[in-house]
């Protein structure tokens, strides 16, 4: 009886010493080297703005700023040119507000109502008409934008709320 219990004693201490020598994890770092961090293109003037350029024309082309895929030629994409796009204060989305240091914030816009020929997508200032409407762009916030038309204004938030009890605002 008690040759069995030593025995198996020690075979329960065996196993968690090879287990633990098998399960060994490497120990924590306590510095920080910089070797996580993905490198950057070196520019002379980072707020030049002539990488920012080129960088926000290959988003356009590609529509990056959207999450769903391309539609193709062949799908119901005529319906939809066929009906006209919302007017007035309702036809533009805000998609980002711009913040360069040195420069004047810009708000990028989305036209719902673009025609094939115009991009969808543009960057606006404060105090500009937008997209060949009567629509100005009135003021820049922290994450909102003010449009105003005819004496009528509208906020556009950059992350719109929605209502929790499954109604539509």
């Amino acid at each position: 009886m008690m040759r069995a219990v030593i025995y198996g004693v020690l075979a329960l201490t065996l196993a968690g010493l090879l287990g633990w020598n098998l399960a060994e994890t490497e120990p924590p770092r306590m510095g920080f080297d910089g070797s996580e961090l993905p490198t950057l293109p070196a520019t002379d003037n980072p707020g030049s703005g002539h990488n920012l350029e080129q960088d926000l024309a290959a988003l356009y082309e590609r529509q990056a700023w959207s999450a769903r895929a391309p539609q193709s030629e062949e799908s119901g994409h005529t319906e939809q040119s066929e009906t006209e796009g919302p007017e007035g204060l309702d036809r533009f989305r805000l998609l980002g507000i711009l913040r360069v240091t040195g420069s004047v914030p810009e708000a990028l816009l989305r036209d719902q109502n673009a025609k094939d020929n115009s991009p969808a997508v543009f960057r606006a200032q404060e105090g500009e008409l937008l997209k060949d409407s009567e629509v100005t762009l009135a003021a820049i916030g922290q994450q909102q934008i003010s449009l105003e038309q005819a004496g009528e204004s509208k906020t556009l938030l950059l992350f719109p709320r929605r209502p929790m009890n499954g109604t539509s605002e």
